[in-house]
């Protein structure tokens, strides 16, 4: 009887954990794709269209492999986002601070 109990409590304990797994990488999905959303909506166009497409693919990628409880895939889809979103809004704050530094030097070229 106790050792029925004591495995039935391993058992649980082993589907509590990959329950939580699941659940933080639930976490992690939303967590990266709203900063994959912000990315795009601050772009001003200033990020390619292939890169946004990418972007919008990994996002539905890993919505469906998260509906699917494709729980594997959507770890390695996550990844992908995160390593294209960070090279993507380096190359925009690089863009941007181009055309800011742009509009001064136009800014104080006319006012000399």
């Amino acid at each position: 009887e106790i050792n029925k109990m004591l495995e039935d409590a391993r058992i649980h304990a082993e589907d509590d954990q990959k329950r939580q797994e699941e659940i933080q990488i639930g976490i992690r999905a939303k967590g990266m794709i709203q900063a994959a959303q912000f990315v795009l909506q601050e772009d001003g166009g200033l990020i390619d269209k292939s890169d946004v497409e990418k972007i919008e693919k990994l996002i539905l990628a890993i919505k469906t492999a998260l509906f699917k409880g494709e729980y594997k895939d959507t770890r390695v889809r996550i990844d992908e986002l995160r390593k294209l979103v960070e090279v993507v809004y380096n190359a925009f704050k690089r863009k941007k601070r181009n055309l800011e530094m742009e509009r001064e030097s136009a800014t104080s070229t006319r006012l000399q």
